[in-house]
C-alpha cells in the first residue's frame, strides 16, 4: 500500500511539472512553425472620403501657392473623371485660341494626347484642403504642349502654361497678347475675379529692354487670418509662350 501511494503522489507530481512545462512548450513549437512568416491581422477596405469643404477660388489657388503639403492620389478617388478633364483642357485651349494669343491654332485638339497626368491632394492653411488634376498635352511632332493645374472641385483651370518651339511672338504685340492672356485667364476663375482686369495688369507689366519677356502679377489675401500672408499670381510672357506661377 505504501509503495502504491508513493507511486501514486510521483505521477501526481509529474503531472503537475508537466502542466506547468505545457504552455512554454506549445509557444516553442509554435514559434518555430511560424519562423520565416509574416501573418497580418485582417483590416476592413480604406477609402478617403472628400467633403465639400466651401473654400473659395481665391483660397483654391492659395492653397496652390506654396504648394504645401501634397500627397498623390489614385484618379478614382476625384470627382472628376478623365473624359471630363479632357474636356476641361480642350475647352480651354479653345478659349486661350479665340483670345488670339496662342502661337498657332491648335485646331483639333484631339491631336493632342495627354503625354502625363497626376491627381494630388493639397493641405493648405486652416485645415483646408482641394484636390487637383495636373496635366500635361502636346501635339504629335512634340513642338508645342500645354500644361494646366485644374480644379477637382469645380473644374476651374487654375494655372496654365503653353509653349510652341516653331515660333515666335512679334515683339511688338507682345503687350496686347499679355492682356488677352490675362483677361482670358482671369475670366476663367469666375466671378471673385471679375474686378480684376487682364488691360490693367498689362499696362502696369514689366519687360526687359528687347520685349523678349513681359510679366504682370496681381496679389490678393485669400484668408482672414493675416498669418497666411499674401499670394502673387504672375503672368509670364515670352517669345515662346506664356504661363502662370503662384508665389
Amino acid at each position: 500500500m505504501k509503495i502504491r501511494s508513493y507511486f501514486l503522489i510521483l505521477c501526481a507530481g509529474v503531472v503537475i511539472v508537466l502542466g506547468a512545462m505545457l504552455p512554454g512548450i506549445v509557444g516553442e513549437r509554435r514559434d518555430a512553425a511560424e519562423q520565416g512568416r509574416i501573418q497580418f491581422a485582417p483590416v476592413q477596405e480604406v477609402r478617403l472620403e472628400f467633403t465639400d469643404s466651401g473654400i473659395t477660388m481665391k483660397q483654391t489657388l492659395a492653397i496652390m501657392g506654396p504648394l504645401r503639403d501634397v500627397v498623390n492620389i489614385p484618379e478614382e478617388l476625384a470627382t472628376l473623371k478623365r473624359s471630363k478633364v479632357e474636356h476641361i483642357a480642350a475647352d480651354a485651349a479653345q478659349r486661350y485660341n479665340q483670345a488670339g494669343v496662342l502661337l498657332r491654332d491648335p485646331g483639333d485638339f484631339s491631336r493632342y494626347s495627354m503625354v502625363s497626368d497626376l491627381t494630388v491632394l493639397v493641405y493648405g492653411p486652416e485645415t483646408s484642403s482641394n484636390v487637383f488634376w495636373i496635366v500635361d498635352y502636346a501635339d504629335p511632332e512634340g513642338n508645342s504642349w500645354f500644361h494646366m493645374v485644374i480644379d477637382d472641385r469645380t473644374g476651374t483651370v487654375c494655372s496654365v502654361e503653353y509653349r510652341d518651339l516653331e515660333a515666335e511672338y512679334d515683339p511688338g504685340d507682345m503687350r496686347q497678347i499679355l492682356e488677352g492672356f490675362c483677361q482670358t485667364y482671369l475670366e476663367g476663375l469666375g466671378e471673385e475675379f471679375f474686378d480684376y482686369s487682364g488691360a490693367d495688369l498689362a499696362g502696369k507689366a514689366e519687360k526687359d529692354a528687347d520685349s523678349s519677356y513681359m510679366a504682370a502679377q496681381l496679389r490678393f489675401n485669400a484668408w482672414d487670418n493675416p498669418l497666411y500672408g499674401e499670394t502673387r499670381i504672375v503672368f509670364f510672357l515670352n517669345r515662346n509662350g506664356f504661363y502662370t506661377y503662384f508665389e
